[in-house]
């Protein structure tokens, strides 16, 4: 938007020459076809959690954050209300776009992420997240495991360049 109002003289300084800008060519990743990601859903995992997590992201296109932020209280009948994201340093917030939005869920899921919230040691109810921490109970989870477990999985089914494929 600054450049736009300089280019066209709503403003006086050229903020942009001599900006170094990030790679023109950043590293493309990888998309896991239909077969793969059946494949990969179908076969047991030895974190359990990280393959929920996993999943959701797959089914409903919810970002980490969101999925971090997600407590009892906003799962809804066949649909997710994405009201929060949690961040590292800024704790919970509201999503990336600002706004609440409603994600549709199949019920199968959204039973596994009923359960999941039932496991939360303490008791905070619909308050409670469902990927709760292990050491603080007004934080979610240490969501880097997600992806370390994709990938680990991913390579014990044979599959190659796992490392271009991320949990988002």
């Amino acid at each position: 938007p600054l450049k736009y109002a300089y280019q066209n003289q709503l403003i006086k300084n050229d903020c942009f020459t001599g900006f170094n800008f990030l790679s023109d060519n950043p590293k493309k990743k990888q998309i896991l076809t239909l077969e793969q990601a059946e494949k990969l859903f179908n076969t047991p995992w030895l974190n359990p959690t990280a393959k929920l997590a996993n999943q959701l992201s797959m089914l409903t296109g919810l970002r980490i954050g969101e999925i971090l932020a997600l407590t009892p209280k906003d799962l809804g009948v066949n649909k997710i209300y994405v009201q929060h994201s949690f961040a590292v340093k800024d704790g919970l917030k509201c999503p990336k776009n600002g706004e609440t939005r409603i994600v549709p869920a199949p019920s199968k899921l959204l039973e596994q992420l009923r359960k999941q919230g039932q496991t939360n040691p303490y008791g905070q109810g619909e308050n409670g997240f469902l990927f709760w921490s292990t050491t603080n109970p007004n934080k979610p989870f240490d969501n880097k495991t997600w992806g370390k477990q994709l990938r680990l999985q991913l390579k014990s089914l044979g599959m190659e360049n796992v490392e271009s494929i991320s949990f988002h």
